[in-house]
């Protein structure tokens, strides 16, 4: 489905619903920022002009790219789908949206409130499953969005650093290309496209269909340890800190609340090296390594942490507000040169 096919369902759909006079125009509209259409609105007295931006799939790991762009104009984000913790953060960060179904939130200071859940999208237009984002396709694409150089090597090789079995690289690389995240330049050579979209769907499928299994329990810090001393921790060159502590240790803005440690050490050695305390509701979580320990270009060895992308995709999934604004930071830091 195209920008325009999604944008003028979703604009039917909201006319429906709200019985507004909508009108839309095209043009070059750009303050430092490229937009998809104008949007103007008519409801009783009730004005808005609105400058649209189209996307296919919005989830909370899209909307911390897209904050800074929202927020100066008055603007309005349609999405052919827009998942429901994805609404709740742009909600919460002011940005008005509308989805292919007619659900929105829509608000200016000239009159327009609208508030719209519970509409359903058509069956004919769900949004279609990627084979590649299985659990072998999340630590491919990881490895891929980390060193893209390594997509032109051969599969044995790509295997090896992601950390799976070589008989699927092939089945995944064929899905990603087919999903338009990936194109051939020329006989020799393929390179990733549309990597902020193909981030996004990364942070979704990696909380949704990998993290979970890679939970291992939580813990305490012991009162030696606790708050201000955690950073005294040894950590060793066999586990690394992600989410809060990381962001904390990477750019200096986060005072954690949760720590969560990647490592595949034994549960004896979390007690008794690490000096934690097995609880039920602890605010330590720890999760085991889904990539290699030798493969060192995928943590910050100095500092005992994951890299970036890894401690990113921990933030946007917590669903804090404080570790959103740590995602942004993160994300402005370490992430946007490689992505964009």
């Amino acid at each position: 489905m195209s920008e325009t096919d999604i944008l003028y369902r979703a604009l039917e759909n909201l006319e429906m619903l709200t019985k507004a006079a909508l009108t839309v125009a095209y043009d070059n509209h750009s303050n430092g920022h490229t937009w998809d259409a104008m949007l103007d609105i008519q409801f009783g007295t009730a004005i808005g002009h609105f400058k649209v931006d189209v996307k296919t799939n919005v989830y909370p790991s899209n909307v911390a790219q897209m904050v800074e762009k929202f927020r100066k104009e008055e603007s309005l984000l349609v999405a052919k789908y827009i998942s429901n913790p994805g609404k709740e953060l742009l909600e919460t960060q002011g940005i008005n949206y509308l989805d292919i179904a007619g659900n929105c939130f829509i608000k200016n200071d000239k009159g327009i409130f609208w508030h719209v859940r519970g509409q359903r999208i058509s069956k004919e237009i769900k949004e279609t499953k990627h084979k590649s984002f299985n659990k072998n396709g999340i630590k491919l694409i990881y490895a891929l969005l980390l060193k893209e150089e390594l997509i032109n090597e051969p599969y044995r090789v790509i295997a090896d650093v992601a950390n799976i079995s070589v008989s699927t690289v092939g089945d995944i690389l064929n899905d990603l290309r087919e999903s338009k995240f990936l194109f051939q330049v020329n006989k020799d050579k393929m390179k990733l496209d549309n990597k902020p979209a193909l981030l996004s769907r990364w942070v979704t499928d990696f909380h949704q269909k990998l993290k979970p299994k890679l939970f291992r329990g939580k813990y305490t810090l012991t009162k030696d340890y606790q708050w201000g001393n955690w950073k005294q921790l040894d950590l060793g060159n066999d586990a690394f800190w992600g989410g809060e502590p990381a962001a904390e240790l990477l750019n200096h803005f986060l005072q954690p609340s949760i720590w969560t440690i990647y490592t595949d050490l034994d549960r004896r050695s979390l007690i008794h090296d690490f000096h934690l305390v097995p609880a039920k509701e602890g605010n330590v979580e720890i999760y085991s390594l889904f990539w290699k320990l030798e493969n060192r270009t995928f943590v910050n060895t100095a500092l005992k942490t994951v890299h970036p992308l890894l401690a990113y995709a921990d933030l946007i999934g917590s669903g804090n507000d404080r570790n959103f604004e740590a995602a942004q930071k993160m994300y402005a830091q370490y992430l946007q040169d490689i992505i964009e």
